[in-house]
């Protein structure tokens, strides 16, 4: 049986009687790269861990595998105010002549409560803005406004 760990990304649990240990699987271009570390090789399972961990960063590394879809978020938002969130996304395109585009950009989506069924968000790409600083007064302006809107909503 396998248990994800929260902390360590890729990094899963082992929890059996047999051969207790760390299974790390990335999972890249369609396939899965995978070890385990066992903590009767190791001795103990922080040892074991620690090993699972460099080899995961070692294996992205050269890999090259990059994360697709969100980052640094948390749960209560940027900068500890709900509703604004920052993001990368990842997009890819594909050219005329066959070949991919990559491309990545950075945003801050804002959010607003559920409105006839629908919700609201907003999205503040940051190279439209000077500074993060300045878009993000921008993305607590349009907060404010989207609970305004709520408020008048439910009264």
């Amino acid at each position: 049986m396998l248990r994800t760990l929260n902390k360590h990304k890729y990094i899963y649990q082992a929890i059996c009687k047999n051969s207790p240990g760390y299974l790390v699987k990335i999972p890249f271009k369609g396939k899965t790269i995978q070890k385990w570390f066992l903590t009767k090789t190791y001795k103990s399972k922080t040892s074991a861990l620690s090993a699972a961990i460099e080899w995961r960063d070692e294996t992205c590394e050269k890999s090259g595998r990059k994360e697709y879809g969100i980052a640094w978020t948390k749960g209560s938002g940027m900068y500890g105010h709900a509703g604004i969130h920052k993001y990368i996304v990842y997009r890819r395109r594909r050219l005329r002549n066959g070949k991919v585009k990559r491309y990545s950009s950075k945003i801050i989506k804002v959010t607003g409560a559920k409105i006839n069924g629908r919700l609201q968000e907003k999205k503040l790409y940051l190279s439209k803005y000077n500074s993060l600083k300045q878009a993000f007064e921008e993305a607590l302006i349009i907060r404010k406004q989207f609970i305004k809107e709520m408020n008048q909503k439910t009264e």
